[in-house]
């Protein structure tokens, strides 16, 4: 069976992350064949959230999450305003 998961702006406070990131990690960990996508801005400013701290509480719960590259999802265009990025999420 095979399982994908599509998300956004599900990771911008640090309760938030925790409880998304089990919610997902208990998906994928019952599937043979599963991913995650989710889309984020790369640091949450004022609520604690960011894309760094996603990566490791999925990596401290046996998944493996990075950065999907993808131009077009920069702040302003001029180089300004909140990146914003996509990340893959896997089990190992």
């Amino acid at each position: 069976m095979n399982t994908f998961v599509i998300a956004s702006e599900t990771i911008y406070s640090p309760s938030s992350l925790s409880g998304f990131t089990e919610a997902m990690i208990g998906i994928l960990s019952r599937v043979r064949s599963g991913k995650a996508v989710v889309a984020a801005k790369r640091v949450y400013f004022g609520v604690g959230g960011s894309v760094d701290t996603f990566r490791i509480e999925c990596s401290n719960r046996g998944a493996v999450a990075y950065e999907i590259e993808f131009d077009g999802l920069g702040g302003d265009g001029n180089g300004g305003g909140v990146r914003r990025c996509l990340v893959e999420v896997q089990m190992l």
